[in-house]
């Protein structure tokens, strides 16, 4: 796939993203960033293998995968946090009270280092210059809890999401090269 192809695969899946993530319920924000990210890291996972197909017989579970991906490339920061949103997931999968509050906000805020909360602060400005808007927190830690983790789960995407794509290209170009 070129390059203009997978943006504009990159920019619809962030679109249906946003999408099921501001109509959802608190368990269902969880789960289906959680279902986004981990495709993400799967795709990651089969583009820095020679042999893909051999990932399905080692049954590993999402921290598995993530611990793997490290293994193969992707940068430890990310790994903690999607470690962090899988943990959420597995709280949320199994309690019926299934709400996000200020401990699930914090707790995600605390996983991201330095270059991914960074991304999430130039993301919220850059979206409140575009709408002009007066009436919304100027900080993420003022916003309502839900809001913030939506946040963090959709720029975790997106760093998950870019990882993926450079894996593939690096993969297209070892491809090419034998």
């Amino acid at each position: 796939m070129d390059m203009e192809a997978e943006w504009k695969a990159i920019s619809e899946k962030q679109a249906a993203l946003n999408s099921v993530l501001l109509k959802d319920d608190d368990l269902g924000v969880i789960v289906r960033a959680h279902i986004y990210i981990e495709t993400e890291l799967d795709e990651f996972i089969r583009a820095r293998l020679d042999q893909p197909e051999a990932l399905k017989s080692l049954k590993l579970d999402f921290d598995g995968r993530a611990n793997l991906a490290v293994g193969l490339g992707l940068d430890k920061g990310l790994k903690a946090l999607i470690s962090s949103i899988g943990s959420l997931r597995n709280d949320f999968a199994h309690n019926l009270r299934g709400e996000i509050g200020r401990q699930e906000a914090n707790n995600l805020r605390k996983a991201m280092k330095p270059p991914y909360i960074d991304a999430c602060r130039v993301a919220y400005k850059k979206t409140l210059d575009k709408l002009q808007s007066t009436d919304k927190p100027k900080s993420i830690n003022d916003l309502p809890p839900k809001d913030q983790v939506i946040l963090y789960l959709v720029n975790a995407w997106g760093a998950m999401a870019s990882a993926a794509l450079q894996a593939r290209q690096a993969k297209a170009v070892r491809s090419s090269a034998t």
